[in-house]
């Protein structure tokens, strides 16, 4: 794509996006007290779309991560939930009411096999992460975050490092989005990262750190079923 249709697409996105996301707070605002149930529906589909933005934009990066399609499910079941309520008759009513237990564990249960199938996603991804190239951080992407004790509040900044390098003449910058309040590396430092030869935006840092993470997400995922399993017998058995 050339640089002058990348810009173009790149303001035409930006504007939508922009509309949408002013649209929907203006919706919002006005069904919260006139209908409240098709305010949530509103609400659901902040996580709708965030979800299927973030799903394509890992998609395209070569590196998606399934665990982000819990938004996707808890914003289609708020829309289904709130336009019910607000639009479906007496019976359908009834019965989503007496769904919505079973609904707010599905969350947990779903969140499980999205941990397990992450699992295995990422292995899959670490795997095909061979290719060794010499980064530099060039940047420290920046945010608040903040703390309180119950009598009072602290806000502090937290980083996050970019690193630059160059893969077949081509320049990329990488991040894992992931914020910590002191980062491992500094500016101007620089670190080996193993990257995906197609699709070189996908990479890992440290081969142990990334299997120890694959692990925990598999751990998570057990957890979180057996957990919500429970639920649904306490559910089945209480009636």
């Amino acid at each position: 794509m050339k640089n002058s249709e990348h810009n173009a697409w790149y303001y035409i996105s930006g504007g939508l996006f922009l509309i949408w996301f002013v649209g929907s707070i203006v919706a919002l605002i006005l069904t919260a007290k006139a209908t409240p149930w098709l305010a949530i529906s509103v609400f659901g589909q902040y996580f709708l779309v965030f979800g299927l933005i973030a799903m394509f934009s890992m998609i395209k990066e070569g590196k998606f991560t399934p665990i982000f399609l819990i938004f996707i499910f808890v914003g289609l079941l708020a829309v289904l939930f709130g336009i019910t309520m607000q639009f479906g008759d007496e019976s359908a009513q009834a019965t989503f009411k007496q769904l919505i237990p079973y609904a707010g564990i599905s969350i947990f249960f779903v969140m499980g096999i999205l941990f397990i199938i992450n699992h295995f996603v990422r292995t899959n991804q670490n795997k095909n992460c061979i290719e060794l190239v010499r980064a530099t951080c060039v940047d420290m992407k920046k945010r608040k975050n903040g703390t309180s004790d119950g009598m009072s509040y602290t806000v502090y900044n937290i980083y996050c490092p970019v690193f630059g390098f160059t893969y077949n003449g081509k320049s990329y910058e990488v991040n894992n989005n992931i914020y910590t309040q002191v980062p491992n590396v500094d500016l101007g430092d620089e670190i080996d990262l193993y990257i995906n030869p197609k699709h070189p935006k996908c990479y890992k840092e440290d081969p142990l750190i990334a299997g120890r993470q694959s692990i925990a997400e598999l751990g998570f995922g057990i957890f979180f079923i057996l957990i919500s399993s429970f639920g649904f017998f306490l559910l089945l058995v209480l009636g």
